[in-house]
């Protein structure tokens, strides 16, 4: 059977566990880092449960982020997951700027 994350997130534990953990780590780990406080919104694993399910309970695998770092972590771990989307999304990208370019002039 496939680990549902989605289900698991739902789960009361869950909720009572994140928030918890947030209480303990109020600021966000990796503006931390940089010597910038602000809230932590999100719970997030080090490691992604798509890589280790089994981590999904593991606390020492927990950290809060800020919304912010928590998408931008998030979307640099789906591009290297899925390198072939990644690859696929620059060259739109770089076509779509080079369109841009070339219609205003510069």
């Amino acid at each position: 059977m496939r680990f549902d994350v989605r289900k698991e997130r739902s789960t009361r534990r869950y909720q009572k566990l994140r928030l918890k953990h947030l209480a303990a780590n109020p600021l966000c780990a990796m503006c931390e880092q940089s010597g910038i406080w602000v809230p932590a919104e999100e719970l997030d694993h080090v490691i992604p449960v798509s890589d280790n399910p089994d981590g999904f309970w593991d606390q020492n695998n927990w950290q809060g982020l800020c919304r912010s770092c928590h998408e931008s972590k998030t979307a640099q771990e789906n591009r290297t997951e899925f390198p072939e989307q990644s690859r696929w999304r620059d060259h739109v990208q770089s076509l779509i700027s080079a369109a841009s370019r070339g219609a205003t002039g510069k």
